[in-house]
């Protein structure tokens, strides 16, 4: 096993976490209006202040250390300025929508149980190739930022490396093996898209729509998933013709992890 190169002090940004999680439902009550708030978009406003201002800052500093401890000090302190002045608007907000809620998160779950198994057990799209999740996910890890082409190291990398910045914050402040970065990271940003979806659904077809717009487009194409594993699970053939792979071979390949969330939070 590979140390972790990381500071070992980056978990105490921890701390800052719930901060920014406030700091997104403020956003989140500035987006949108009071009479049909989402609760569903502030997860994804928080995905977003946790990475862009890190990555802005990154690039500035060319430090992925400095860049992440200075955008979540400063987002983390201004989510709890903004709790300390509006705690009880936040306490009766979460008393009233706690109920409906509860069922939501319940179904998120159970749509979450059949990818969870695959997610641990296989590598799956370019997760494990040279230049791929994991070898950009250990570059990060060193701290210079951005990151480079690893097949030339002189040329800045033309990369879906969001989520690879995601993980790498993952294995700093958590000191999880890269491997398992992802895999949490895939198994957190699933139920976060379902609800999302059910969102847009809700928006675009009325209330009852909500549940069946999430579960048509998350498992639509079917499960050939199950029956490969490797680069080309997911890939089915008809006469010697390729198919389109199921919406979960595509989640699979993290530019759509990280990208579908932000997309129907765009959307909305």
């Amino acid at each position: 096993m590979i140390e972790n190169p990381q500071p070992a002090w980056l978990p105490l940004l921890l701390l800052a976490l719930p901060g920014i999680g406030f700091a997104a439902y403020a956003v989140n009550q500035i987006i949108f209006l009071s009479e049909d708030r989402p609760l569903c978009t502030v997860p994804a406003l928080g995905l977003v202040l946790a990475l862009l201002p890190t990555h802005v800052l990154a690039l500035i500093f060319g430090s992925l250390t400095i860049g992440l401890t200075v955008a979540w000090s400063v987002v983390g302190v201004l989510g709890y300025a903004w709790l300390a002045r509006h705690w009880r608007e936040v306490r009766s907000a979460a008393s009233l929508e706690h109920s409906g809620w509860a069922r939501r998160l319940g179904i998120a779950a159970l749509a979450t149980l059949p990818i969870v198994l695959p997610t641990i057990l296989a590598n799956f799209s370019d997760e494990a190739n040279f230049n791929g999740h994991h070898a950009v996910i250990a570059h990060l890890q060193n701290g210079s930022y951005p990151p480079r082409y690893l097949y030339e190291p002189s040329l800045p990398l033309r990369y879906h490396y969001g989520f690879d910045l995601a993980g790498a914050i993952v294995t700093g402040l958590l000191r999880v093996r890269l491997d398992h970065a992802i895999d949490l990271l895939t198994i957190a940003l699933w139920p976060c898209m379902f609800l999302l979806l059910w969102r847009v659904g809700e928006h675009v077809g009325g209330r009852r729509a909500g549940l069946p717009v999430a579960l048509a487009v998350c498992f639509s194409g079917g499960w050939p998933l199950i029956a490969l594993t490797g680069p080309s699970c997911g890939l089915c053939t008809i006469n010697g013709l390729r198919i389109n792979p199921s919406f979960v071979h595509y989640f699979f390949q993290h530019l759509w992890s990280l990208g579908v969330p932000i997309f129907c939070l765009v959307v909305l």
